[in-house]
């Protein structure tokens, strides 16, 4: 845990963010339920994003497929002003988001629009290297995984050449919208 926190850290300073916030959701048990809707619901109401970014709905690991589900369900009901949330002790007012887009991870999809990111793909890598327990890094000694794979980061990168080669840019990233 302490590891991850230290990672995040380290990824959120690369990425240069205003704001990170881990909900604390336990790892491996991100499943659809009342309770991890409603937080989800209360920090949508409370920071008043006007887009969402999500995991698409089908990917190989179980997580993104709950939290999928979770944080489109928590759009629609985070603008309903009979689901109640609190921040602080205060009844917070209902919000919806403008927009879900969902991004891809392991499965392909159709996407509805490819943006350009070959002026930010060196910061992505170097956030998702920010990781260096989770992906190919040779002088962490642990068991390999699906993305402690060398050939892991080689697929994220020519994926990202795929789809900018279709919008005619050096690297795009594929987004879904329903």
């Amino acid at each position: 845990i302490e590891t991850r926190k230290i990672e995040a850290q380290i990824a959120t300073e690369i990425l240069n963010l205003a704001h990170r916030e881990n909900l604390k959701f336990k790892d491996g048990s991100l499943k659809f339920n009342d309770e991890y809707l409603r937080i989800i619901i209360s920090r949508i109401r409370k920071y008043k994003p006007e887009i969402i970014f999500a995991p698409y709905k089908n990917d190989r690991h179980p997580d993104h497929i709950g939290v999928s589900q979770l944080v489109k369900e928590a759009m629609f009901f985070s603008g309903l002003p009979k689901f109640v949330t609190e921040e602080n002790g205060q009844e917070q007012e209902p919000y919806r988001p403008k927009k879900l887009f969902y991004y891809m991870q392991t499965y392909e999809f159709k996407p509805t629009f490819i943006i350009d990111v070959s002026e930010t793909f060196e910061t992505k890598m170097k956030t998702v290297m920010a990781y260096e327990t989770q992906f190919h890094n040779p002088q962490i000694d642990g068991p390999e995984t699906f993305i402690s794979q060398p050939k892991f980061l080689k697929f994220l990168e020519a994926r990202a050449r795929y789809y900018g080669f279709k919008i005619d840019k050096e690297y795009g990233e594929p987004f879904y919208c329903e």
